[in-house]
């Protein structure tokens, strides 16, 4: 019965701060890498989770109004200074895991809609159930939405609704997509009338999907039904394209760069209760390998290989094994899932603003 106006209150916005502070561990700090100054000429920041929300957040979470990922958080404690932030994803969260993204507007069509217009048709109802006519019919440019817990028709807390999203999905690139909707509480996706995933749940957020080949320029006929019975509402239209060479980008800007922060480990995806991963290092939410998931340990290694300075960022939320990079990397920091101010709180301790003072409670071998 707590709205978020006193969930998302400045009082609690400080506190989500200073307990992120207070949980960072120093685990390495050989030659005094950190801190890191902030005359720098320029600062690398790399790795699956440098600027991904959910590398924030840990299993049965809400939805912070406001996330600040470990890149946004150095780019906002250097502005104003003249050093220049790169970033680049690096690879993969692990060995099929993409990273996902809003599919962005110029790559969809509404239908029956004028030329140039992008987009898809949306129809809002007053209901769960798609009953009815429609209380708002607009386009959508992009479906990437965080209602945090308002009804977008009635703009009052834990309303049902439901919404119907039509039109085309025009790729610019050929490949394979891992495509699918992230959404909260119920939804169907269609391409060209066949079902690509369907979801429900009373619990959170999470992403249905499939692994698709799309041709570039071709029109797909696209349907998405979503229905909120929550206090959540959400729902994300997110791809990734799957043959891209993310590790030439990361060592390019690697190598342009001062000093490399390297932000890597787990999220709540991979690791957690009764989920449906399958792959290397993890099973059903559980882990099979203490280890970085491979494509990071080969970031962090030929990274390594280029002898910058290199700060390890994990972000994680078990115990890591961490051998290899005791023995290569001058600093490393223990983050966890720090939560919404998380990046902040990070690029504090790397510049020196705060002393990370926390503790492990397990053991990192």
């Amino acid at each position: 019965q707590i709205p978020y106006s006193v969930v998302d209150s400045d009082a609690h916005r400080t506190l989500a701060e200073r307990v992120a502070r207070a949980s960072i561990v120093l685990l390495k700090n050989d030659g005094n890498t950190l801190p890191l100054s902030k005359k720098l000429s320029s600062i690398a920041v790399i790795g699956p989770n440098a600027d991904q929300a959910a590398a924030l957040l840990g299993n049965y979470n809400g939805t912070p109004s406001k996330a600040v990922t470990p890149l946004q958080g150095i780019r906002d404690l250097l502005s104003g200074t003249e050093s220049v932030v790169y970033t680049a994803q690096g690879c993969d969260l692990a060995e099929g895991i993409p990273l996902l993204r809003p599919v962005p507007s110029t790559c969809l069509r509404p239908a029956d809609a004028d030329a140039g217009q992008y987009g898809l048709c949306a129809r809002y109802y007053a209901n769960a159930r798609f009953e009815g006519a429609p209380i708002l019919s607009r386009v959508d440019p992009t479906i990437d939405f965080v209602w945090k817990g308002d009804s977008p028709l009635s703009g009052r807390w834990g309303d049902p609704f439901s919404v119907c999203w039509s039109g085309t999905l025009v790729p610019a690139t050929s490949g394979t997509y891992r495509l699918g909707l992230s959404g909260f509480s119920a939804f169907r996706i269609a391409l060209d009338g066949v079902d690509l995933a369907k979801y429900k749940d009373v619990h959170h957020a999470r992403f249905a999907g499939r692994d698709i080949k799309l041709e570039a320029g071709r029109h797909y006929d696209l349907q998405i039904e979503y229905t909120n019975r929550g206090l959540d509402p959400q729902a994300q239209l997110l791809w990734a394209l799957r043959e891209q060479d993310h590790l030439s980008q990361a060592l390019e800007v690697a190598g342009r760069a001062e000093v490399v922060v390297l932000v890597l480990g787990l999220t709540a995806n991979l690791e957690g209760e009764e989920m449906p991963v399958s792959v290397p290092g993890f099973s059903g939410g559980d882990r099979t390998d203490l280890g970085l998931p491979g494509p990071q340990q080969e970031l962090l290694e030929r990274v390594c290989a280029l002898n910058k300075p290199t700060v390890l960022v994990l972000m994680n939320g078990s115990a890591m094994g961490i051998a290899w990079a005791d023995d290569h990397v001058p600093a490393i920091v223990e983050a966890w899932y720090p939560g919404q101010a998380g990046g902040k709180a990070l690029a504090e301790v790397l510049f020196g603003e705060t002393n990370p003072g926390g503790r492990l409670p397990v053991t990192f071998y």
